[in-house]
């Protein structure tokens, strides 16, 4: 008999082991929203992720410009608040947007750049030789932004098979090796003659509108933004590279400067429009956040007041929230244009223009336009790139993304209706060492939102899961995150942070509270780095977990809230669990103290790490119930493994991207098509999934980082997935109710992993 149960025993062990079989995926009944653009591309239409620039017709149809827009919306038409279209061929085979765009002359000039595509187009004509950049302009019509203006000298976008609408409308002006920035960083029209700004060679350039061919240049101190004032002058932002000492100035037909507007101290001016009143318009982009007028008689330029309130988005004057945004609560100021009719435009990118050397910000764009008495005409957003959304646990109401917050109400249903954007949580003034600014928009990082203690603390790693950075809100009285921690696997290349250990993994402590990076409050681990990892994770308790490649589990146990109220934790107390069965390496982790249940992905030996999917959740998913409860000498032995290349209607050329647990399911989220795998948590058995529907155009972006997709369990038994989506600057929202509800857990089982 004893011999009978132990061979019992030992099958049941290999069935618990084993992979889950392949299940058929039964349909699910969900709806597809989303979160963070005025648009879902239902219609074909979205928001632009960013603007650089605005031309303004004086019909008031707005045109923008960017750099990058991952849909290859760079160049967007906007009339009476209503996108219209994009100009496309901006994008891919070796074409970008720019900084600087005008109209006039029935034409739509666009600062762009060419490049080979890494050498693969430098032996084609229209294209620069290898390790060469072109920067310089596309002529296109302005009543078809699709159709190239070509003409004689014109070059790019040369295609023997295809024809590209394009073909030579592009302008050279400037030609550099690789890593040099010589963009157009401002375009005006007037009189014929086309002004071109090139901060890089202090030059400003002119050409016949008609012909293109150059009539001759300016020396100007590094050149931006310009626009005409409709009597042959133009006025010019100089000095333009840095942030200090910047002037807007007036020059005459023959490149004479004839006035200066007398800025206010801390002013940083980064554009300027005219009226037909003949009054300037400049916007502010330094810490008061607003757009001033003056006015001009003859050669002298006097203040005649400000629009916007002072210190825009972060201002608390007359009690306002910092960070809260609105009608005339500017922040990242781009852009001013205005209409014959005097309305005014404005165009926002969360930080501003984007740097000369640098790369876009990407924080997001938002363009609006306001009656010339300052009454709010109409508002487009396009908020998200590298961001996913993650609610406040206390309150799904309330949700975060790398930079914004959004009150959501789920009664709404009709699509992209449950959402509305309330506040900027990063502040460049307050705390200028922040990683969102410094380390670009890589740096923003994805939040995992946790209450400690009763208080708001977010967990954001950067996009390739090399640090953690720890924020403490106080939503009660600020929309802002506060800087209150950091952990980074390694140092950090470059200048930022200062003070930080020469090597190796660190901790940073905020110990005075000023959020600010001091030599005595980094703690170092014998100047190693970290093992190479891609897993963060930070339980509801407060632990943080980091799975690494090839040595095991580590977690940073919480030591409590420090006297500033931070998140307090130390290489001191970290412990180490050895790699799990049948792990040979760890790519995500999510772990529930409440259920002691920990759900692990990666590769094993039966399903080896694939290079070519080095960013994915890897080839497997296990779960283990009992994980502290299970000494750490003890082999642990998962309740089941599920092999997600064998998933129904997988194709294992698509990497899966991301992993969510929410109440009783798990949710899966390919990175190509962003197709949301559901599978009972129980039994890791697939039950459906979900793609995007036609209220997003039945299309997404890829799904490119570690922390792709979040999910929550609503009170009423819903399911809500959130999922980046970065090529319409947006989030995806499915909302799911499963029915009929999942039957009451055996006495024993877990409620929730």
């Amino acid at each position: 008999m004893g011999s009978f149960l132990a061979t019992l025993g030992l099958i049941a062990l290999l069935l618990l082991c084993a992979p889950v079989a392949p299940a058929g995926a039964a349909g699910l009944d969900y709806r597809t929203s989303w979160v963070g653009n005025t648009l879902g591309f239902g219609n074909g239409r979205w928001v632009p992720n960013a603007v650089e620039d605005i031309a303004v017709t004086p019909e008031g149809v707005v045109v923008t410009n960017t750099e990058w827009d991952e849909a290859g919306g760079e160049i967007t038409l906007i009339r009476d608040g209503k996108v219209e279209g994009v100009g496309d061929h901006t994008h891919g085979w070796g074409n970008f947007g720019g900084d600087a765009i005008a109209v006039g002359d029935g034409y739509a000039f666009t600062a762009a750049r060419i490049e080979n595509a890494g050498g693969k187009l430098a032996n084609r004509p229209g294209y620069p030789e290898k390790n060469t950049v072109w920067f310089g302009l596309m002529r296109r019509e302005l009543d078809r932004l699709q159709r190239g203006a070509p003409f004689e000298g014109g070059v790019g976008n040369s295609d023997d098979v295809n024809p590209s609408p394009v073909l030579n409308s592009f302008l050279r002006i400037t030609a550099v090796r690789e890593g040099e920035d010589a963009a157009v960083r401002g375009l005006a029209v007037q009189n014929n003659v086309l002004y071109a700004a090139t901060p890089l060679r202090n030059r400003i350039d002119r050409f016949d509108t008609r012909t293109m061919r150059r009539l001759g240049a300016w020396e100007a101190e590094q050149p931006g933004k310009m626009t005409p004032d409709g009597a042959g002058n133009l006025w010019v932002i100089l000095r333009t590279t840095g942030t200090q000492g910047r002037q807007v100035v007036r020059f005459d037909a023959d490149g004479k400067r004839t006035a200066q507007v007398p800025l206010p101290a801390g002013t940083l001016p980064v554009d300027v429009a005219v009226g037909v009143d003949g009054r300037l318009l400049i916007a502010d982009n330094g810490p008061n956040q607003n757009l001033l007028w003056f006015q001009v008689d003859g050669n002298t330029v006097t203040p005649a007041g400000e629009l916007g309130e002072r210190g825009g988005a972060y201002s608390t004057r007359n009690g306002a929230r910092a960070g809260s945004v609105g009608p005339l609560r500017f922040q990242g100021l781009t852009s001013v244009g205005l209409d014959r009719k005097g309305n005014i435009y404005v165009a926002m990118s969360g930080m501003g223009p984007r740097p000369v050397g640098h790369r876009p910000y990407h924080y997001g764009a938002v363009i609006e336009s306001y009656t010339p008495d300052a009454k709010p005409r109409w508002r487009l957003e396009g908020l998200l790139f590298l961001d996913t959304v993650h609610v406040d646990p206390a309150d799904p109401g309330w949700a975060y993304t790398g930079t914004r917050r959004f009150r959501l109400d789920f009664d709404h249903m009709d699509p992209g209706s449950e959402w509305r954007y309330t506040g900027i949580t990063q502040d460049p003034f307050r705390y200028p060492q922040d990683a969102a600014f410094a380390a670009g928009p890589e740096g923003r990082g994805f939040p995992l939102m946790r209450r400690i203690q009763g208080r708001l603390f977010g967990f954001f790693t950067d996009r390739h899961a090399k640090y953690l950075k720890i924020y403490r809100f106080d939503p009660a009285r600020s929309e802002l995150a506060v800087p209150a921690g950091f952990i980074s696997t390694r140092r950090i290349e470059g200048n930022w942070p200062p003070f930080q250990p020469p090597s190796g993994e660190w901790i940073w402590h905020d110990d005075n509270g000023d959020s600010r990076f001091q030599a005595n409050e980094f703690e170092r681990n014998g100047g190693r780095d970290a093992p190479a990892m891609q897993a963060w994770w930070v339980d509801d308790r407060g632990d943080v977990w980091a799975g690494s490649y090839d040595q095991g589990i580590r977690r940073f146990r919480l030591r409590g809230l420090d006297r500033q109220g931070n998140p307090d934790y130390s290489f001191d107390t970290v412990e180490r669990e050895p790699m799990p069965a049948p792990f040979t390496k760890v790519q995500r982790l999510q772990y529930f103290p409440e259920t002691d249940t920990m759900y692990l992905t990666g590769a094993t030996a039966a399903k080896p790490y694939d290079p070519g999917q080095w960013d994915s959740i890897g080839r497997v998913v296990a779960r283990y119930d009992n994980w502290r409860g299970t000494s750490r000498n003890t082999v642990r032995k998962p309740r089941y493994v599920v092999e997600v290349d064998s998933l129904p209607g997988r194709r294992p050329t698509q990497g899966i991207e991301g992993i969510a647990v929410a109440g009783d399911y798990m949710f899966l989220v390919e990175a190509e098509k962003a197709h949301v795998r559901v599978l009972e948590n129980r039994t890791g058995r697939q039950i459906g999934v979900m793609t995007p529907g036609g209220e997003v155009g039945g299309e997404s972006g890829w799904v490119d980082v570690p922390m792709g997709i979040t999910a929550l369990r609503r009170a009423n038994g819903e399911y809500v997935v959130f999922v980046e989506e970065d090529a319409r600057g947006k989030n995806l929202m499915y909302r799911w109710r499963p029915a009929p509800a999942p039957a009451p857990a055996p006495a024993g089982e877990a409620k929730r992993p």
